[in-house]
């Protein structure tokens, strides 16, 4: 790694990362990220208001996902607050009381809040148990920022969402799992563009789209498909709030582009997508369709259909496979642990689907 001084106040940082070099601009003010703007209310980037999902759907809901008893690990409460906000099922008098007692631990078996502040002074969740674990780093904050809550929304007795917020971005490096980091800072920045972490390093929403432009499809979590639903979310952000240059949107529209013409060319036919559907050929060795991997495609085709030219009926053939199959998926998945993610999401973009061209 090398630097070289620019001015006064400041130096750039030329990193390699997996063979990727980024210019990581730098400041000498290693406190920045504890003045970091946070909105007061975050960025509606999802197709929530006017969700009314089939019958079909909420009876399936109903009957299979229906709310167990505690102990709740943190994660599977977030995926019930997601069907809760598309209005496909209430657990409790209101969303903000249930998520409330998810994060104060009320649905643990210990109790235990979720959220703590370490030795070094930012907030995390716990991470001692697995009541507390999340499946991905921020997700709980990427998630409260996508269900619409304040940023003095308590997270501890002295700490609040905003405080996490900018607790992701002191943590903030490209060489963790960055997409509900990023995610929770695209519902929480705008129109702040660059933030700043505990060691003086500055990022932005236009190094995190040369980042994951560069990688290519596949990359990331759960094949790559949380990169496309961050990918969307921050093309809709910019909408809004201008937060990418021209040319990070250009990048943006090129990868989801990229990703479309490989969803279509090793789409099942059953309409489903499995783990490998972004290798360059499949032939002979495609593994399975999946409902986790399909109904996570779904979810970003569904809310980026301005920025892709995906045909509807690629589209509808995955719905189809979801709609066909989720019934069967939980009943052959008894450990709730691995059917709720994919059940959820699935679900949640069939409703979609027949809100928009039921």
């Amino acid at each position: 790694m090398s630097e070289r001084v620019c001015d006064r106040r400041s130096f750039v940082r030329v990193a390699s990362i997996s063979g990727l070099s980024l210019c990581v601009a730098c400041s000498p003010h290693l406190q920045d990220y504890l003045h970091t703007d946070v909105r007061s209310t975050p960025l509606a980037l999802e197709d929530w208001p006017g969700l009314r999902p089939s019958d079909a759907i909420t009876a399936l809901v109903l009957r299979q996902l229906r709310l167990p008893g505690r102990p709740l690990r943190a994660s599977q409460a977030l995926h019930y607050a997601l069907l809760w906000k598309a209005n496909i099922c209430h657990f409790g008098p209101t969303l903000g009381t249930f998520l409330r007692n998810l994060v104060d631990g009320k649905y643990t078996l210990q109790q235990k809040p979720l959220f703590f502040v370490g030795a070094d002074g930012l907030l995390r969740t716990s991470k001692d148990d697995n009541q507390h674990t999340e499946s991905h780093p921020d997700q709980t904050l990427a998630l409260l920022g996508m269900l619409g809550c304040h940023s003095r929304f308590a997270l501890t007795s002295e700490n609040s969402i905003a405080d996490g917020i900018r607790s992701v971005c002191a943590r903030y490096e490209f060489v963790q799992e960055i997409e509900w980091s990023t995610l929770s800072l695209v519902h929480c920045l705008p129109p702040l563009r660059s933030w700043c972490n505990r060691r003086g390093e500055i990022f932005s929403f236009d190094s995190v789209t040369q980042k994951i432009f560069a990688e290519g499809c596949g990359r990331g979590a759960c094949s790559g498909t949380h990169r496309l639903q961050l990918a969307v979310s921050m093309l809709r952000a910019n909408e809004m709030c201008g937060i990418l240059r021209f040319r990070s949107r250009n990048l943006l529209t090129s990868f989801l582009g990229n990703a479309s013409r490989l969803l279509v060319r090793h789409q099942h036919e059953d309409g489903g997508w499995g783990n490998d559907w972004f290798l360059a050929s499949t032939v002979g060795t495609a593994e399975e369709s999946s409902i986790h991997v399909t109904g996570h495609h779904l979810e970003w085709l569904l809310a980026g259909r301005s920025f892709h030219r995906l045909d509807d009926e690629v589209i509808a053939r995955a719905v189809r496979y979801c709609r066909e199959n989720l019934v069967a998926f939980i009943e052959h998945n008894h450990d709730r642990r691995r059917y709720l993610c994919p059940a959820v999401h699935a679900a949640k973009c069939v409703a979609q689907w027949d809100e928009l061209y039921g």
